[in-house]
Parts: C-alpha cells; structure tokens; sequence
C-alpha cells in the first residue's frame, strides 16, 4: 500500500481504535477519597484534644485524615483542628452520616445525624471522581 490508500488506512484504524463498541467511555481503574469536612457552629471556647467520630447507619469504612493517631483511622475518629476536622470515605458517599463531637476524654459534647449533599469535586460524571460534603453540627 502507497500513497493515499495508506492514508485511508491509517485514519480507518485510528478512528476505530478510539472506539469500545459500545458507545460508552472506558473509564481509568482508580480509587479516590470523598471528603467529608465536619464543622462547629456557635462559639465554642477552644479545647485541646476535641474530635469528631463519624459513623454511618449502614456499612461504611469512614478514614480519619491529618493528625491521627493509628488506632483511631478505623473508628473514623479525627481531630478537630479549630473548629473542623475532616473525615475521608474511600469510594463512598453515604446518604446518612451520625457526627458525635468528643471532649478530650471521649465524652459526646453534640451529635448529629444528617444527609450529606456530595458535590463532584473531580472526575467526571461518567467515570466518578472524588466528592466533598460539609456537614455542621449546631452548638449544644
């Protein structure tokens, strides 16, 4: 083959290459976090060694970020830093979330249940991509 049979050729096996069959977009095989920002409403006088502890009615694996010690990641327990502290989920996006925030000693100071509202932060609809949610706890 020469010349503009080869052209022909060639733009025939890219233009096909590109396609699955389907119609449908072959999405990249990786994982991401979706970030779930806890925050204090009201004024609350600042206290060394406050967190949040994260948990879900159904299953969910809630993964404590910046500053946590080890033991604490699987009870999905972070630190507040201020007044938020930030819960990760790996490929989650529960519906319900149950937010205690604990005194130095592990005592509730308030808790909270409440609906989330994800919002795609990266990705894209097609494939997913990583969400974030902020949810705040009133004062007690």
């Amino acid at each position: 083959m020469s010349g503009p049979r080869t052209l022909a050729w060639v733009a025939a096996v890219l233009a096909l290459t590109g396609c699955d069959g389907g119609g449908t977009r072959a999405c990249p095989a990786i994982a991401w976090g979706n970030g779930l920002t806890v925050e204090l409403a009201g004024a609350r006088p600042p206290e060394e060694g406050r967190s949040v502890q994260v948990s879900c009615p159904g299953a969910c694996r809630p993964e404590a970020l910046e500053g946590t010690p080890s033991g604490s990641i699987r009870e999905g327990v972070a630190p507040l830093v201020g007044d938020r502290a930030t819960v990760s989920f790996l490929m989650e996006t529960p519906d319900e979330v149950h937010v205690a925030v604990l005194d130095p000693d592990g005592a509730v100071l308030a808790e909270l249940t409440a609906d989330p509202e994800w919002v795609l932060v990266g990705g894209s609809a097609e494939c997913g991509g990583p969400h974030e949610a902020t949810v705040t706890v009133p004062a007690p």
